[in-house]
């Protein structure tokens, strides 16, 4: 999920700090207090899939640096930490699915 300030210029922003402080509130409250941004979605289709990954490869492949989308860690590198943070995003969306299909599949074998 692409994510900005609404300002419109270049600053230095902590986003922990607000919900308010990213554009179109693309920011959900952790536990701490803190703020956190999505992140997996690369090509920014709204899915986290393995189209996701293909990008992630190119950029990883051709060894980009700065601001990338496939820049999942936000360490201006696309590398295999970013692998691993797309990755575990996805195994945690996948458990979620198929939680919640298993729910819908016992709520309607018990009517």
């Amino acid at each position: 999920m692409e994510c900005q300030s609404g300002a419109g210029q270049n600053m230095m922003y902590n986003f922990k700090q607000q919900a308010s402080q990213a554009f179109g509130a693309n920011q959900r409250a952790l536990a701490s207090g803190e703020w956190a941004l999505f992140c997996g979605d690369i090509n920014q289709d709204g899915v986290v899939d393995g189209l996701d990954f293909n990008d992630w490869e190119s950029d990883n492949n051709n060894f980009s640096a700065g601001y990338f989308s496939a820049d999942l860690n936000g360490d201006d590198i696309v590398d295999g930490l970013d692998f691993c943070c797309g990755r575990r995003i996805a195994m945690l969306l996948w458990a979620w699915w198929r939680h919640r299909g298993d729910a819908n599949t016992n709520s309607t074998q018990n009517t």
